[in-house]
């Protein structure tokens, strides 16, 4: 199990640790998205900067992180792990916005399309691959 360093994603990993018996590791390129200008002003601005990410995968208004540099970081993450544990289920908790933009990323639609899948629900669980 990895989890990013923000204190929500530390909760329900611990809380899944002890019901598993896993031992979490924390990784912090599985933050949340960088909303740049936009950070800790309210959700309310989220859809404008979806909105542009929905032309533009590469785009950096607001100085947001962009989707293309998101989709980097959490696939890099998968791919080390995939070495590291071969054929073992791996147990990421991390939050909305990256994870729509990773699952977008691995059935290899456009980036910019990561906002037309069903948003994921707070503490969901999201099978991948086999």
């Amino acid at each position: 199990m990895v989890h990013s360093d923000f204190l929500r994603t530390t909760q329900t990993a611990a809380r899944v640790a002890v019901k598993f018996g896993l031992v979490p590791s924390v990784d912090t390129r599985l933050r949340e998205r960088n909303f740049g200008d936009l950070e800790g002003q309210g959700d309310e601005h989220y859809p404008s900067v979806w909105a542009l990410d929905a032309e533009d995968a590469e785009h950096r208004h607001y100085q947001v992180e962009a989707v293309s540099a998101v989709a980097s970081r959490m696939r890099a993450v998968i791919e080390e792990w995939e070495q590291q544990v071969s054929g073992e289920t791996i147990m990421l908790v991390s939050h909305g916005d990256p994870l729509q933009i990773l699952l977008t990323a691995l059935v290899n639609k456009p980036l910019t399309q990561h906002r037309e899948q069903q948003a994921l629900l707070p503490a969901s669980i999201t099978l991948v691959g086999d």
